[in-house]
């Protein structure tokens, strides 16, 4: 988990699992702030920190950012553990690093993920946003058949707002339970991009286990879809 929720590791994973094809160009890596050439990056891009979930600066002209200030920003990344903001673990004992990423857009002119509800290397539901960082987001819950879902979570579903589904919907959800096989839940991120599928992330605690799902019902319709494996480690082993 710590090595799948590592958005530099995470690459060997898929690496391994045959879908070195699905990842995003990376342009560069980096362990400092300092190491960072602005005149060396292209003119689009995205920049990750690599130990942490939402910690992105999204450019898409380079000559409009304020370097002096988004420095700064940076370089607190690279000093804060994530673990701290939400206690989820797999992310205490990461190495702070930075990838740059080739900047993506799809047909829609932003980027459209969908998110896969993995149980026990099965995907159950998918979560589909459209509009962030506009007046009018939408969040809506599909189940595999791209049927709307009577529940939200962030926020209500919005029936009138229509996500399409994928062009490649039938391989995402092969992609999906394969790359989720090893864990009792994971949520597999992917994006379309001009009917190709880029992998996005692994998450293994969205929101760090919060907000309630709305109805508030679905919290135990949801958690009955999880089957917890035994306990595979000891406290004081031999006793």
């Amino acid at each position: 988990m710590p090595v799948c929720s590592d958005k530099y590791e995470v690459r060997n994973y898929l690496i391994q699992k045959g879908y070195g094809s699905l990842l995003n160009e990376l342009i560069a890596v980096f362990e400092s702030v300092d190491k960072i050439d602005v005149a060396k990056l292209p003119e689009k891009f995205v920049l990750k920190a690599t130990h942490a979930s939402g910690w992105n600066l999204i450019c898409k002209d380079k000559k409009g950012i304020n370097w002096w200030i988004w420095k700064r920003i940076i370089k607190s990344w690279l000093q804060h553990n994530f673990f701290w903001y939400g206690r989820e673990w797999n992310y205490k004992d990461m190495k702070p690093r930075l990838v740059c990423e080739k900047y993506m857009e799809d047909e829609s002119g932003g980027l459209m993920d969908y998110k896969f509800f993995c149980f026990n290397g099965n995907p159950k539901f998918v979560q589909a946003n459209k509009g962030r960082g506009k007046k009018v987001h939408a969040q809506n819950f599909y189940d595999l058949d791209w049927k709307l879902q009577p529940f939200g979570k962030d926020l209500i579903p919005i029936p009138e707002i229509e996500i399409p589904k994928p062009k490649s919907m039938e391989q995402m959800i092969e992609i999906a339970k394969d790359l989720a096989i090893p864990f009792p839940y994971v949520r597999v991120d992917f994006y379309e991009v001009h009917e190709k599928i880029i992998f996005g992330e692994l998450t293994f605690f969205p929101a760090s286990g919060m907000p309630d799902f709305v109805p508030t019902d679905y919290d135990k319709i949801v958690g009955e879809m999880l089957v917890l494996p035994k306990k595979n480690n000891q406290e004081n082993p031999g006793s």
